[in-house]
């Protein structure tokens, strides 16, 4: 498998990535969570304050900034190729089947000679 050519991020752009992110939930939480109450419904939130759902949140971000992001971009671009070549494949037997249904229907093409 070929090494990336582009080189590692520096440790100011995964902090600055980071802190986006961590700002993104905040606003969520304050914007969605809290605006219309869903916090009710969520265990172990508490509104307004530090609480595990922070906690968790935090620790995502931090992994996936921190530890890189690459080998899951690799391993989920190899998997959409894999799903569009299969896609591909069964639309070019579906139109070679109703290629071949139509011959049929109309009496001509290669069954219908």
């Amino acid at each position: 498998m070929k090494k990336s050519i582009t080189p590692p991020s520096p440790l100011i752009v995964k902090i600055v990535i980071a802190m986006t992110f961590v700002n993104s939930w905040v606003i969520f939480e304050e914007l969605v969570v809290d605006r219309h109450g869903l916090w009710r419904y969520v265990p172990f939130y508490r509104v307004g304050l530090f609480c595990t759902w922070d906690v968790l949140v935090l620790a995502v971000i931090l992994l996936l900034v921190f530890l890189g992001i690459a080998p899951l971009r690799r391993a989920l671009g190899r998997m959409v190729r894999n799903v569009c070549n299969k896609q591909k494949q069964m639309s070019d037997y579906s139109l070679q089947q109703s290629a071949n249904y139509t011959y049929v229907l109309l009496g001509s093409g290669p069954e219908g000679r």
